[in-house]
């Protein structure tokens, strides 16, 4: 059920300050408009107050209920969870300041320029972006430096590049013994690519590998660099390399780029065969000594050829042994 409220127009018993959610029939989704009432706070205005007026949301049922201001969104969570009974603040720009952080959801915009959304949310992008995060942009007072971010690579790849990443609202948190965490999600077709300035990680397309990774913000020699839970990892313009501190163990294919080039451990031989195009092309078995097979035609780029004397035996002058193959050349020529 939707329902909006608004105290523009409201008396003094007609503004509740609490609201009783039951969401054992369903869903409610509240939205109070102008929340802070007009007539409330043209009656302090001529003390040269700032007022602001106090909300309760409590959800009294087994179901989830929504708060939003029009432009911020609160999830209240059912009844016995944590997070079901929130309190708010409306501030003068009537907007609600809301004390929902332990709530699951979290909720997230599309505002690039990350402004007038509160830090809890997710921010959307899908083109590349380069934000300092000490910087006007993510730091004065009308923006906002979000630690969740989508990268929507539906139309193409997303390279994401954050610096001074151990900030929040320019307090370098570091300083104070804190470190910054990240969450960063690709919900695209296509590859997305996170930063630090220094190295980089790659995302894959859900469902195709690693999508989504937690990254911690740290301070190493003066720079500010990600930790992240991804197993490759790129030095900028590199190629991505992978380290693991243990084993990496497959139950029988490696495959390169397709289904039709791979490298296939067959147990039953054993053997170690490489396949290029779905043809095999060379076998390695465990026989003792070692032992191979090469498949089909093979080319030869050049060859490096040696002669050892020690296992030569009647060696000659070549000179000598063109004069005798020509004189028997000669003989056999002769009439009998």
């Amino acid at each position: 059920m939707a329902s909006t409220f608004g105290t523009t127009s409201c008396t003094n018993a007609l503004c509740p300050p609490c609201f009783l959610m039951n969401t054992n029939f369903g869903a409610i989704y509240l939205t109070i408009s102008s929340c802070l009432s007009a007539e409330f706070s043209s009656a302090l205005s001529s003390l040269s107050l700032t007022v602001f007026q106090t909300f309760t949301f409590i959800n009294t049922g087994y179901g989830a209920a929504v708060v939003s201001d029009g432009t911020n969104t609160y999830m209240v969570t059912r009844s016995g969870h944590r997070g079901s009974t929130i309190v708010c603040s409306c501030i003068t720009s009537n907007l609600l300041t809301c004390d929902a952080s332990v709530t699951p959801v979290i909720f997230y915009s599309t505002d690039a320029t990350l402004n007038s959304n509160p830090s809890s949310e997710c921010i959307s992008i899908s083109a590349d972006s380069t934000y300092d995060i000490s910087s006007r942009v993510c730091g004065s007072g009308f923006s906002y430096c979000p630690s969740c971010w989508i990268l929507d690579t539906s139309s193409g790849t997303v390279s994401l590049t954050l610096s001074n990443c151990d900030n929040y609202y320019k307090i370098d948190v570091s300083s104070q013994s804190g470190m910054m965490a990240y969450t960063f999600l690709n919900t695209g077709s296509n590859l997305a690519t996170i930063s630090d300035g220094t190295n980089s990680w790659s995302l894959a397309a859900p469902g195709s590998g690693t999508s989504q990774a937690k990254c911690t913000c740290y301070v190493s020699g003066g720079n500010h660099l990600f930790a992240c839970d991804i197993p490759a990892v790129a030095a900028s313009g590199s190629t991505p390399i992978n380290t693991f501190p243990q084993n990496v163990e497959v139950l029988s294919q490696v495959r390169f780029g397709g289904s039709t080039t791979y490298i296939n451990y067959d147990s039953g031989i054993p053997a170690l065969q490489m396949y290029i195009g779905s043809n095999r092309a060379l076998s390695g078995t465990s026989t003792a000594g070692g032992s191979g097979i090469l498949h089909g035609t093979w080319a030869l780029d050049a060859a490096t050829v040696t002669s050892d004397i020690r296992f030569k035996r009647d060696i000659e002058p070549l000179r000598s042994t063109l004069r005798r193959l020509w004189k028997d050349s000669a003989m056999l020529a002769l009439p009998h």
